[in-house]
């Protein structure tokens, strides 16, 4: 009865990551032998990881991108586009934002 309270009270704080996982760990018997923190642990992960992505699909939608399913991986690098493969790699790694910092 009181895993059935906590979960109840999951879904009314809008947790329901976490309580599908609370719900999936009271069913499989291999997390019992997790101590407390790791099996919370657990749980704050897929929670987190849940409203991240949900995060970054809203704001994928709301950039109301032309092509929302381009990608690096298929840019074309014709002679006529002048464009520098290794200078695209490059930028597409994001390393150039630390390189600034550390300036």
């Amino acid at each position: 009865m009181l895993n059935e309270t906590t979960l109840t009270k999951l879904y009314e704080m809008r947790l329901s990551s976490m309580a599908e996982s609370f719900r999936q760990q009271i069913q499989d018997p291999t997390y019992n032998a997790l101590a407390f923190e790791e099996r919370i642990g657990l749980m704050v992960d897929i929670e987190w990881a849940r409203r991240k992505n949900n995060k970054l699909a809203k704001l994928i939608r709301k950039a109301d991108l032309n092509l929302p399913e381009a990608c690096l991986e298929n840019i074309e690098y014709h002679v006529g586009r002048k464009l520098d493969k290794a200078q695209i790699t490059r930028l597409s790694t994001c390393a150039y934002i630390q390189d600034m910092l550390l300036e």
